[in-house]
């Protein structure tokens, strides 16, 4: 795999260029299952945080 941007100054993204689809394949479909696991650690985390102000709220309430 190369990359498109050898010889740039800015800070560009470099951009793979995949010999055959199945490099382009393997890769999106890592890239996918990344951005999925990060999508769920952070759905969890959100829902977590929102749950535990909900106790620590319904607590200060009653006691």
């Amino acid at each position: 795999m190369t990359t498109t941007q050898k010889y740039s100054n800015k800070r560009i993204k470099k951009l793979p260029v995949f010999d055959d689809e199945k490099d382009l394949l393997q890769f999106l479909e890592r890239s996918l299952t990344d951005n999925l696991k990060q999508f769920i650690r952070v759905s969890i985390s959100s829902l977590v945080k929102a749950e535990m102000e909900q106790m620590r709220t319904e607590l200060q309430q009653s006691g």
